[in-house]
């Protein structure tokens, strides 16, 4: 997650949407991005990654 991202408009009209059924217009507005937990690497896929890394090396040499 991201504690706190500024959006800017890249028009003059600026960014537009709706709050409680009324629209709203807003040269920025500042968002918070949730952590995407199921994002992560499982043990299964660091084993493979490792897997992955060792193999191009050997391979490499």
């Amino acid at each position: 997650g991201e504690p706190g991202r500024t959006i800017r408009a890249k028009t003059r009209k600026g960014l537009r949407f709706q709050v409680g059924g009324r629209w709203v217009t807003k040269k920025q507005v500042k968002v918070k991005i949730p952590a995407r937990p199921f994002l992560g690497l499982s043990e299964e896929d660091m084993q493979e990654i490792k897997a992955t890394v060792e193999d191009f090396i050997e391979r490499s040499e």
